[in-house]
């Protein structure tokens, strides 16, 4: 009977002492939802409904104390805006700061947890219904209350006053804003007004005491002059207010040395400490699965709470091993807080080669530590004259265990490359393979990228071969290198190779990496000659066209260019200077010099002879003759002289000629011009003879003076000129010959 008794009682006063300890409600910080943790200590019957305002938690048949002292340590306001037991119904009341919604569970029978999540709640969930029933609205963000600003004339004697148990050093002398008074005007008791100093009130001793432990500090390492004030000869401050901060500002520390001050960005963000990301010690070189077992025990400690400091190792050995994803789920399954939760999950995110949402290295590539290799290797590639510290960038590389330097070497390496700094990329080649072993097949496409980098496709082409050969996960990437390799030596790839991207396209159309593999197949069918092809893939891969375009002026063929180079106005793509010049002198070459001229428009400073040749082609011998006229270029004069020709301006032909020695080019311009006088005094035998005839130089013979006499003269006359024009044209080249 006793024990029933004993059973009844503890049935009776057993819950009842439960509630009579206060529900302990911690919280937590989490990507994209804020955790709030109730503690009853025993099962209870509850229910979470909406309010205008967020929600409300009611329990059955009880009211319990709530204990809130701690809500706010770890968390801000931006979602969890207010939290407060309802006087009147002894609801636990949630404000709501934001557009969020709330998901409670049951995590275990006397642990409730409320997580308020980002965005609108689930469709049909049954929390957005108040406990009267009724239908509320979603909720909208609200600003976050912010304190008033200071009123613009303060109290000064009350901010002075003893009364007080702090002083504000960065207070303007308020007293001091009407008239200063003048020198003579000042007395100790004037002084004593304008400047008044705290009272002694005990509260004010630690603040005196720090600021003679700094002053002393400073007056030791020569940044700080004392001097004795004398009370009865009053000076006026000559400087005005002083901020005295017994703290130091972030990065900023009293020294004698003449080293600048480190551990901050141009922007004034702290780097992260070199001791947060030092994850070689974060592992051993025991066997994984030792490792394992001891870095994830005692995840949870007593009343299965969550042990921080074992989260932490095992979230930092799942790093040690490249598990990111692994990583980011431990933290957010356990509700332990993590200061270093943002740190931890960017690593996580560079290790798996995943976009971080918060990232948490930016701007920190010219940091003196590890954050300046992180800061590198996470986020979009660094554009051409970022700050970087090389070698702190260098340095931390090579202190990370081998497996996470040939995992993480690659893009490290592509990185620098698109600096312009292949030593550097080259140091982190050689970090990963002083070590033993076969560094695996990422490492190989670096190597071969580093090859083309440096001017040697053969080489890297030879590194590619056995990854294409023996299909694996890096054959798709080496396929893509080998068109690199291929571009650089203008070599065509097997049709095969062609329709292995062209699967491996399909394969992606809908990936990140779809754009990736649409170059690299554009540029392949350039490579193969298939320029129609090439041309269409241009509308998925623009960024082709450059390779393309160049491809088919410097090894396409004539049927090629004329088919895609001949274009209408106002269709011509823009393709880079030299591509353009190329295109038009080949088109100059096949006859086409309309088109030939659109293309050298691209051109602001246009091979001169190359353009007057267009220009001669088009019979715009007056554009010719200005590129090349008062020419001292040898190489231009003949480009000069058929302009010349084109404009049937002899006499200048005639006189340009002669100037360059050129005599039989000379007599027959003037042969042009009939300028038989000129011939006939100074012209050589051909040319003289023939003026001779043509200006009647030739008299009928005297010793003939009848018709048939007359006529044989003639007859004989007639054979000698002709005579003459065949020694003439015998010894004179053909005009065609020459050109004009």
């Amino acid at each position: 009977m006793i024990r029933i008794l004993w059973l009844l009682v503890l049935l009776v006063v057993g819950p009842l002492a439960a509630q009579s300890q206060p529900v302990q409600v911690t919280s937590g910080e989490h990507d994209g939802f804020t955790r709030i943790v109730l503690n009853f200590g025993s099962a209870q019957d509850w229910q979470v409904g909406r309010t205008t305002d967020g929600y409300e938690l009611r329990l059955a048949g009880i009211s319990p104390t709530y204990d809130l002292t701690g809500v706010y340590d770890p968390i801000g306001r931006g979602r969890l805006a207010s939290i407060w037991v309802d006087p009147q119904s002894g609801t636990l009341r949630i404000g709501i700061g934001c557009a969020c919604h709330a998901q409670p569970f049951e995590f275990r029978p006397d642990i409730v947890v409320i997580d308020l999540k980002d965005g609108p709640p689930p469709k049909g969930s049954a929390f957005e219904t108040a406990l009267g029933g009724e239908e509320l609205q979603q909720l909208a963000p609200r600003p976050i209350p912010r304190p008033r600003a200071r009123p613009p004339e303060p109290d000064i004697a009350a901010l002075m006053s003893p009364a007080v148990d702090s002083y504000d050093w960065t207070a303007t002398i308020l007293t001091g804003r009407a008239a200063q008074p003048t020198q003579g005007d000042l007395t100790e008791t004037a002084v004593a007004q304008t400047v008044s100093l705290p009272g002694a009130d005990p509260a004010l001793q630690s603040l005196r005491a720090a600021l003679m432990h700094q002053l002393s500090r400073g007056a030791a390492q020569g940044v700080v002059d004392m001097a004795q004030f004398d009370s009865k000869v009053a000076q006026p401050p000559s400087t005005g207010p002083i901020r005295v901060q017994l703290s130091s500002l972030p990065g900023v520390r009293i020294e004698t040395t003449d080293h600048a001050p480190k551990g901050l960005t141009a922007e004034g963000v702290a780097c992260v400490a070199d001791e947060k990301l030092d994850i070689a010690s974060w592992g051993t070189d025991q066997p994984i699965s030792e490792q394992m077992g001891e870095a994830m025990a005692g995840l949870m400690g007593e009343f299965d709470a969550p042990d921080p400091a074992a989260e932490l190792r095992a979230a930092r050995f799942l790093l040690f091993i490249g598990f990111g994803a692994e990583m980011r789920q431990v933290l957010e399954q356990l509700s332990s807080i993590q200061p270093d939760a943002k740190v931890l999950a960017s690593l996580s995110h560079i290790l798996d080669s995943t976009d971080d949402p918060q990232p948490a290295f930016v701007d920190m590539a010219a940091c003196d530590g590890a954050a300046a290799l992180w800061a590198i290797l996470g986020g979009s590639a660094p554009e051409p004259g970022v700050t970087l510290d090389r070698a702190a960038v260098l340095r931390s590389f090579s202190a990370l265990p081998v497996h996470l330097r040939r995992l993480t070497g690659p893009l490290l390496a592509d990185r620098l490359l698109g600096l312009k700094d292949p030593d550097a990329a080259a140091a982190v080649r050689n970090a990963i393979l002083r070590a033993p072993g076969d560094a695996g097949p990422g490492v190989v496409l670096m190597e071969a990228r580093l090859d083309l980098d440096a001017g040697d496709p053969e080489s890297a082409e030879r590194r590619l071969d056995p990854l294409i050969v023996t299909s694996g996960p890096a054959t798709p990437e080496a396929l893509i290198a080998q068109v690199a390799t291929h571009l650089a030596r203008r070599a065509p790839l097997e049709p095969a190779q062609i329709t292995a991207l062209e699967g491996l396209l399909h394969e992606r159309r809908d990936s990140p990496d779809a754009p990736r593999f649409a170059l690299a197949l554009a540029q392949a069918r350039a490579l193969a000659g298939d320029y129609d092809s090439a041309m269409a893939d241009l509308a998925d891969a623009p960024d082709a066209a450059a390779d393309v375009w160049a491809l088919l002026a410097e090894i396409g063929p004539d049927s090629a260019v004329l088919s895609h180079a001949i274009r209408s106005a106002g269709t011509m793509p823009q393709v880079s200077q030299a591509v353009a010049a190329t295109l038009a002198r080949r088109l100059s070459d096949l006859g086409f010099p309309a088109p030939a001229r659109e293309w050298l428009l691209q051109v602001p400073v246009a091979d001169t002879a190359l353009a007057a040749k267009i220009a001669l082609q088009a019979n715009d011998a007056l554009s010719a003759l200005e590129l090349v006229a008062n020419t001292t270029d040898p190489a231009l004069v003949p480009l000069q002289a058929q302009a010349l020709y084109q404009l049937a301006d002899e006499k200048a032909l005639a006189n340009l000629e002669a100037s360059r020695g050129e005599e039989d080019a000379r007599w027959r311009a003037v042969g042009r011009s009939r300028d038989w006088q000129e011939i006939a005094g100074s012209g050589p035998a051909p040319w003289r003879d023939l003026a001779e005839v043509a200006i009647g130089a030739v008299e009928d013979s005297p010793a003939a003076p009848g018709p048939l006499a007359r006529g044989q003269t003639l007859l004989e006359s007639s054979s000698q000129t002709r005579q003459q024009i065949d020694d003439l044209l015998a010894a004179v080249a053909s005009p065609v010959s020459a050109g004009f």
